[in-house]
């Protein structure tokens, strides 16, 4: 897939960054990062960290793990089975659809939006987000309070195209 030239002038100004970094890049900070629920905070994420090894984790944790009710037991073990066999098809769009520039980070081929993905260390809320009330069933209550345990459920992904700056490897970014 051919790459538009917004893509390319994110990528070329994000490797001109990593390139001034002598160790690589592993931190990046994303401030005031408002989320499709209105909340706004300011993030620290290791991009550098293992999604991998945090799921391997996961796993050896939720096999050791008993459920106390028989639905906690079904959460446990589905959660073991999504794991160890993840979607294929999921996984083949993802690639397709963007460039990595560097561990954690990635372009939209098309949009040039900046995805910046890895392990969260500190979030400092600002303004809180609306939330909407779920109606979920009692399995996957249980996949949640299981969730909260696992260090892969701290992995996650910003789409930064709300804010004009990043730093990276201590230089800021601007994309405007």
């Amino acid at each position: 897939m051919e790459i538009s030239q917004i893509a390319q002038k994110v990528i070329d100004n994000i490797n001109r960054a990593i390139a001034k970094s002598p160790t690589g890049v592993t931190m990046v900070s994303i401030r005031e990062y408002q989320n499709s629920n209105g909340e706004i905070s300011n993030n620290i994420v290791n991009i550098g960290a293992s999604l991998e090894n945090a799921k391997a984790k996961d796993i050896q944790f939720l096999k050791n793990k008993n459920g106390s009710t028989e639905i906690e037991e079904i959460a446990r073990l589905e959660l073991i089975k999504s794991f160890e066999s993840p979607n294929p098809n999921r996984s083949k769009g993802q690639i397709d659809a963007y460039t990595t520039i560097a561990k954690g980070i990635k372009v939209h081929n098309v949009t040039g939006e900046i995805y910046v993905f890895g392990l969260r260390m500190k979030k400092e809320i600002l303004q809180p987000g609306t939330y909407p009330t779920m109606n979920s069933k009692e399995l996957t209550i249980a996949k949640n309070v299981l969730r909260k345990e696992l260090k892969s459920s701290k992995f996650t992904q910003f789409k930064i195209s709300e804010i004009s700056e990043i730093k990276i490897a201590g230089e800021e970014i601007s994309f405007s």
